[in-house]
């Protein structure tokens, strides 16, 4: 079980993630959003670690509150996020706005099938298998 506590008072729950791609190893600084489908890294982010839209697996597109928004899909050897690890997952890569200081968002496709409770009085993020 993994167990993380946030400020409820920010609006936001940051969380530390780890990348295995060509590159090795890479930190990300992430947020969990629940109202996104699918994880989403900063193509500055990308960019920043060796990264590029050159490595594309395919071209991809999200849909916003500012439109359609053109962006690239990144294979990765491995996740690790929230306790677990992903094997052979895909994060899509779209810019985010610099002043966010984000590397990526965590969507609703690592948290398939697990139990995740947030508990916006105590300030605790838990995810269980």
């Amino acid at each position: 079980m993994f167990v993380h506590g946030f400020d409820p008072l920010s609006g936001v729950i940051w969380v530390r993630g780890i990348a295995l791609g060509p590159q090795g190893e890479r930190e990300l600084r992430l947020i969990l959003d629940t109202g996104t489908p699918v994880t989403v890294l900063n193509t500055a982010a990308a960019d920043d670690r060796g990264d590029s839209a050159r490595m594309a697996t395919e071209r991809t597109h999200l849909i916003g509150v500012d439109g359609v928004q053109a962006g690239y899909r990144l294979s990765r050897d491995r996740l690790d996020v929230l306790g677990f690890s992903i094997d052979g997952c895909g994060l899509l890569c779209h810019d985010f706005d610099d002043r966010l200081n984000v590397h990526g968002l965590i969507g609703m496709d690592p948290l398939a099938g697990r139990l995740v409770t947030i508990d916006g009085l105590q300030g605790l993020l838990t995810v269980e298998p």
